[in-house]
């Protein structure tokens, strides 16, 4: 009998965890809806042809594009994409972060740093219809296959490969301690440094911190 209570004693700090990091994925698929959501009509309209290829179509009210934007199942990221959590007493970014979040929650926003860099969207997760979940890995291979002409012949690959062109990233979801606001990086042209308050099961984006455009 001691043996058991001793294994459901080291049982329970174990599966705590585990449902902390069950609860935060799903606020990240949320989260991710949402801001996919704030995309309300097709980027691009394709059809492939008889010559396998790719074409663009003008848009016409009847058309269901079957890709309309290209999700990275995780961007690159450095620390530099979380210099709002990571910076030093009395900085400027340290000051925006104050403004949404306490110390608190900057504290338990580095706690999930590490989570947050390995995260990674799968297809069957993503409920928005029009979108496809595709690797980083595929696209830095594609640019280092592509060399010097990536900038130029990057975006025609992707086009012809998923009849879409239009990558954009969502990364660095890190939550209040109480799970009620988030800070996230949003990119597509550029990147955004926003901060989204939840809505009911939605979340609405409720400031843009930063914004760095290429």
């Amino acid at each position: 009998m001691k043996k058991v209570i001793w294994f459901l004693v080291w049982l329970l700090p174990q599966a705590i965890p585990s449902r902390a990091q069950s609860a935060a994925e799903k606020l990240r698929y949320q989260l991710a809806e949402s801001i996919l959501k704030e995309f309300p009509a097709p980027f691009a309209y394709a059809k492939r042809t008889s010559d396998g290829k790719y074409h663009r179509q003008p848009p016409m009210a009847t058309d269901t594009p079957t890709v309309r934007l290209l999700l990275l199942d995780r961007p690159y990221s450095t620390d530099a994409d979380y210099e709002i959590v990571l910076a030093g007493e009395g900085t400027p970014a340290q000051a925006q972060a104050r403004k949404y979040f306490s110390t608190a929650d900057i504290a338990y926003m580095r706690q999930q740093l590490p989570a947050s860099k390995r995260f990674k969207f799968e297809q069957a997760r993503i409920r928005e219809p029009g979108v496809r979940v595709i690797s980083l890995d595929t696209l830095m291979a594609m640019n280092k296959r592509l060399g010097w002409r990536a900038r130029i012949l990057a975006r025609d690959s992707l086009f012809q490969r998923f009849g879409s062109d239009r990558t954009f990233a969502i990364g660095g979801i890190l939550f209040s301690k109480n799970h009620q606001r988030a800070l996230v990086n949003v990119g597509g042209e550029g990147w955004e440094a926003c901060v989204y308050t939840k809505v009911g099961t939605g979340w609405r984006r409720e400031a843009t911190l930063i914004m760095v455009e290429y």
